[in-house]
């Protein structure tokens, strides 16, 4: 996930939403300061000019008019602050107070704005506005009046409005970050679809992908990857023709040259150069099986055998097999023995191909024997369709069994015995198998002795593609 786009498109949207939450909360905080500010103060004042309109001059003292419970309550923001007040005569004297406020520093002139400001009073913190009222039907003509409350209002206040910016950011912040996954997993599932479809091929798929109607930036890539494929389809076809090529034009002089070897075979008179002529003929034996195993591989790694799939029946191919193998096992002196079906058990494939992965087990298992070995074929169908030869020979080490599917990998064994062999058999079966979607494994066969390989085919086989795939919804 370290270089994962989604992670990066995650991480460079994410990061300037939380800045901008974080510098909204701020400028939501000095906002809420300011306008609570401004609102209690304004009001703070109005309280005080309420003040001064109840003040009463009875005969040279002054003295307020008893306030209203709504006045009261109005002052106190329904008994949520405390508030007190002074007046002063303009010379600075104190006439009336409801309480020790601290006497302002200076007293407001004529035509002054009113002055305000925070005092400690005790332990709590009050905010205190300095105004001039007037008495028009005093001698004292005008006053000095002083009124502070504590702060609890203006916090109250302060802390709801900005719960009523903030709250509302951090939902739309939320919905803004299921908005950008939503956008990022939409706009990735292109690239998700794709690699869904190119995992679910074949090795041998190199059709062209369709994407007519994905956005342009994956169609570039699209365009891109299906040259690709067409390149490597080019550059395995030339492979493939090269492989077939020369498996046909040496078969035909071997097939030739093998003639010619048994003609010189029966007409020879030495013994010796009967021998050397033996052993040609067997070597070309070979050299024959060989150049056939090799277009087998090939036309297996091409997936040739995709092109005529049909159902076939396990049990003939399997005689057929051990048919071609008996005057093999003959002159190994080896026993064959065969357990098939009553019934047909049918899989869906190529006949020849499943011919022949039968044919290299059964050589394999035969080569690999000792004389008056045994060698066993069955066909089993149970919840899948099984074929197992099991042979009684030289086995194959449990380290090494991973690896005798390579091509031309033989397995190395302290054996008397001469075994020829080019080491493809078992990976033109390992490919076979491959394309009609069966495993095959390699165990000990009875009491530890020899080798078991099991091909277990699928209930059901998926036809392989090979039509051009077009992508859906991207």
């Amino acid at each position: 996930m370290r270089n994962s786009i989604r992670r990066q498109m995650q991480v460079w949207l994410m990061i300037p939403l939380l800045i901008l939450l974080i510098v909204s909360a701020v400028g939501s905080y000095v906002l809420s300061m300011y306008l609570s500010r401004e609102a209690y103060d304004q009001a703070l004042l109005n309280s005080a000019d309420s003040i001064a309109s109840r003040l009463i001059d009875d005969n040279g003292k002054i003295s307020l008019r008893r306030l209203p419970r709504r006045v009261r309550a109005l002052l106190t923001h329904d008994d949520k602050d405390q508030f007190i007040y002074e007046i002063y005569t303009e010379d600075g004297r104190l006439i009336s107070k409801d309480q020790g406020l601290p006497k302002p520093p200076r007293l407001i002139g004529s035509g002054e704005p009113a002055v305000l400001s925070f005092e400690l009073i005790g332990d709590d913190v009050y905010r205190v506005a300095v105004t001039r009222g007037s008495l028009p039907d005093s001698e004292l003509g005008h006053v000095i009046i002083q009124a502070g409350e504590t702060l609890n209002s203006r916090k109250e206040y302060r802390r709801k409005l900005l719960l009523g910016i903030v709250v509302p950011q951090m939902i739309l912040l939320s919905l803004a970050v299921i908005a950008i996954w939503v956008s990022i997993e939409k706009g990735l599932k292109p690239l998700k679809t794709i690699s869904e479809v190119v995992r679910r091929r074949s090795p041998t798929d190199l059709s062209p992908i369709e994407g007519d109607d994905a956005p342009d930036e994956v169609r570039t890539f699209l365009t891109a990857l299906n040259g690709l494929f067409l390149r490597v389809h080019e550059d395995m076809e030339k492979q493939h023709r090269f492989a077939a090529n020369a498996a046909h034009q040496l078969r035909t002089p071997l097939a030739g040259l093998k003639t010619y070897l048994e003609i010189m075979e029966k007409n020879s008179k030495d013994p010796e150069f009967t021998k050397m002529l033996h052993q040609m003929n067997d070597g070309c034996d070979r050299l024959i099986r060989t150049v056939q195993q090799l277009l087998s591989l090939s036309r297996a790694e091409q997936g040739e055998v995709l092109r005529t799939y049909e159902m076939v029946d396990l049990n003939l191919i399997v005689e057929e097999a051990l048919t071609d193998v008996v005057p093999e096992s003959l002159k190994r002196n080896i026993e064959l023995d065969l357990d098939t079906q009553d019934e047909p058990v049918k899989v869906l494939g190529n006949a020849v191909s499943l011919k022949e992965l039968t044919m290299n087990l059964l050589e394999n298992a035969i080569k690999y024997n000792t004389e008056g070995g045994h060698v066993s074929v069955s066909v089993t169908n149970g919840d899948n369709v099984q074929l197992v030869v099991e042979d009684d020979g030289l086995g194959i080490p449990e380290a090494e069994r991973a690896k005798v599917f390579e091509r031309f990998y033989r397995v190395s064994m302290k054996s008397n015995l001469e075994i020829n062999g080019s080491g493809l058999g078992l990976s033109i079966v390992s490919e076979i198998a491959r394309l009609h979607n069966a495993t095959v494994t390699i165990d000990s066969g009875k009491n530890s002795k020899g080798t078991k390989f099991t091909v277990t085919f699928p209930a059901e086989l998926p036809v392989a593609a090979t039509a051009p795939q077009k992508l859906s919804k991207l």
